[in-house]
């Protein structure tokens, strides 16, 4: 998002880059030890801007999620943690974001083979996060959901 100035309007407009670039590296593995599914991946990245090489504007350059889950009979029980790395809020690099990890927590009841009850919880710690200079991040959320997954 550009400032005012940059465009026709006043409060500002989408722009994009002519070009951008990104070459990285994604590792991601997941096993399981007795009743505890593990998973992880881990981003390493440069998003650059072709023309200008430097980097893209809102883009951590290093990203990473590590989870955890367990059944215990009708219970599926989870956490993850999700981490991103510093980043530059706009294309000229001179405003930095600040990198950020949040903690997510889920349960999930199995009703009935093909019903789900799910509870999410997630920025568990109500971190403040931000994604854009300005820009409230979301604070702590709960979600409760029924999921129905027929078999066709």
């Amino acid at each position: 998002f550009g400032a005012a100035g940059t465009c026709p309007s006043q409060f500002g407009c989408y722009q994009n880059v002519s070009a951008a670039n990104l070459r990285g590296v994604t590792l991601a593995g997941s096993t399981k030890l007795s009743v505890v599914s593990l998973r992880a991946t881990m981003d390493f990245q440069k998003p650059t801007d072709a023309s200008t090489g430097l980097l893209l504007a809102r883009r951590a350059k290093r990203l990473a999620t590590v989870g955890a889950d367990t059944e215990l009979g009708d219970w599926v029980l989870g956490s993850s943690v999700q981490a991103s790395g510093a980043r530059w809020d706009n294309a000229a690099n001179t405003r930095k974001l600040g990198g950020y990890g949040l903690v997510n927590f889920n349960a999930q009841y199995k009703i009935r083979k093909d019903l789900k009850l799910q509870l999410n919880l997630d920025n568990a710690f109500d971190r403040e996060t931000s994604s854009a200079y300005g820009y409230a991040s979301a604070p702590r959320t709960a979600l409760v959901s029924l999921r129905w997954s027929p078999q066709l």
